[in-house]
């Protein structure tokens, strides 16, 4: 039996179920839908008036989205991993040079070089690309979640990806404020293409058309040439084929194709590196296969470590995204449980959870990684909450839902005005303190987020990264990545510092030290 014509069928039982006769006395409306909370005034179901207003409502939050993403983009500090990727970038499609650096995929040099020769070699040309994809992830939130389960629930899952808070938390560190998808990371992309596979991947599970098939291998092949990572949706998608058809032999060519494709697609992204091209796929491979059986090093609230727990993943999402917005997410789960038994809603929970359950298994836990899974989070919730406010629901049921909602307007209200108050972070108030007292340095040095990058003018070495005999009149030295320097480094370069006739001040968090007064002559 097809799926799309099961849930017709659901839906007209219910329909007859919830109609009313006039003369009930009840006040009620005649007739109704499921979920449709309005009179029989309100316009017909897929009329041109509704469809009108929903436009308009979709307008309404991709402006919002707009907001949040672009509104004083280049703010908040540098990151290193934006600024290396940006310096990559700009080399590849301004020089054609694509092989420096291959522990992490190309394909999104095409993207963050292209928003740099548009705006320049700077924070808002290296951010607009991912800031678009952000916003382009809003609009694709509504298209899958309307095609799976109706346009309440791909509005509301718009909606709350456009407001919602999701900052870059490390242990108790907000190491990047507002939302992570606001930097030039990889993320924001990956999570573009994947919500199109989630959308063809559900065509292909329902019909098990070439078309569908063929289109989907081609997504998951460019979402893992943002991120390999991307390669685990195939998973459930074939799962959930295999059970609606229930054979794997029925969709075992088409899911062989899907795969195939995928892989060829992901190799096809690296023909900008010519012959160079297999010795890079294996580095990055090698790479990222050392990298989960190693792990990471990272200061978390003062320590440097290489492990982490395994539900730090889910701590950084709740310290990111807020409690309001984490609890409000989990009333939306406990409807999609209720409502466990349509086939999208196990379809969109499974996506989820692999995604989860990947990096959960992982022994690296960044604190960007949640930015994966977040947009399904969204989704399931929204499929969850919009059942659990179903006008055939009990008060109680409804009012759950309700305050489900509520929480999540309340954080998303936070997440606005957090963007709209953003300012320069740390760095951003060194370089005005500097440009106050008229100092230009000549020689940085430096253990921190990027600090190459504030003054271009002059030569900057990272510590235990460039020559340690160097002469430099402004060091900075940041105590969430000085952890990570051997024993005595941070010591030994304060003891050159004042030797040198440099001063230490406190700016933020920073300890930064110079002159007080340009030092005279040359």
């Amino acid at each position: 039996m097809d799926l799309g014509r099961q849930e017709v069928g659901d839906r007209d039982l219910r329909r007859r179920l919830t109609r009313r006769p006039a003369s009930a006395g009840s006040g009620g409306p005649p007739g109704g839908r499921i979920g449709d909370l309005a009179t029989t005034s309100a316009p017909r179901a897929g009329s041109p008036e509704r469809e009108l207003r929903i436009r308009l409502a979709l307008g309404a939050i991709v402006a919002l989205a707009g907001f949040g993403a672009l509104w004083r983009l280049s703010r908040p500090d540098w990151k290193v991993d934006e600024s290396l990727d940006g310096a990559f970038a700009w080399e590849a499609v301004r020089h054609g040079t694509w092989s420096l650096e291959d522990g992490h995929p190309v394909f999104v040099r095409w993207f963050l070089g292209a928003g740099q020769l548009a705006f320049g070699q700077d924070r808002l040309g290296i951010r607009i690309a991912p800031a678009i994809a952000s916003i382009a992830a809003v609009v694709l939130l509504y298209v899958v979640g309307r095609a799976l389960a109706g346009w309440r629930t791909g509005l509301l899952a718009a909606a709350m990806w456009a407001v919602l808070p999701r900052a870059l938390v490390l242990g108790h560190d907000v190491v990047g404020p507002l939302r992570g998808d606001r930097y030039g990371y990889l993320e924001p992309f990956m999570v573009v293409v994947l919500l199109g596979a989630t959308l063809t991947g559900w065509r292909w599970v329902q019909r098990a058309a070439w078309p569908q098939a063929l289109a989907t291998g081609v997504l998951v092949g460019l979402a893992a040439a943002f991120k390999p990572t991307a390669v685990v949706v195939l998973l459930p998608i074939v799962a959930t084929a295999a059970i609606r058809h229930r054979s794997l032999r029925t969709v075992g060519p088409q899911a062989t194709a899907i795969a195939g494709l995928a892989v060829a697609t992901f190799v096809v992204t690296y023909l900008p590196l010519g012959t160079d091209a297999p010795s890079h796929i294996g580095e990055l491979f090698r790479y990222q296969l050392d990298h989960a059986r190693t792990g990471h090093v990272l200061v978390v609230d003062g320590q440097a470590t290489t492990s982490q727990p395994r539900w730090a993943h889910l701590l950084y999402q709740w310290r990111g995204m807020g409690p309001l917005a984490c609890l409000g997410l989990l009333v939306g789960f406990a409807g999609a449980v209720a409502d466990h038994r349509r086939p999208a809603t196990r379809y969109v929970a499974a996506i989820w959870a692999t995604l989860l359950g990947f990096h959960v298994l992982s022994a690296v836990a960044l604190p960007h990684y949640y930015l994966l899974w977040a947009p399904f989070s969204v989704l399931l919730a929204a499929m969850g909450l919009v059942h659990l406010l179903a006008p055939v629901r009990t008060p109680t049921v409804r009012a759950l839902g309700a305050a489900g909602v509520a929480l999540l307007a309340a954080a998303g209200i936070v997440g606005l005005v957090d963007v709209a108050t953003v300012d320069h972070g740390d760095y951003g108030r060194l370089v005005a303190e500097l440009d106050r007292r008229g100092i230009e340095p000549t020689a940085v040095r430096y253990q921190g987020e990027a600090v190459d990058r504030y003054f271009p003018n002059a030569p900057a070495g990272q510590i235990g990264f460039s020559d340690p005999n160097a002469p430099f009149d402004l060091l900075v030295l940041d105590p969430r990545d000085v952890p990570m320097l051997p024993a005595g480094a941070a010591g030994a370069e304060r003891a050159r510092a004042a030797a040198a006739g440099l001063a230490e001040h406190r700016i933020g968090r920073l300890e930064v030290w110079f002159r007080e007064q340009p030092a005279d002559g040359p």
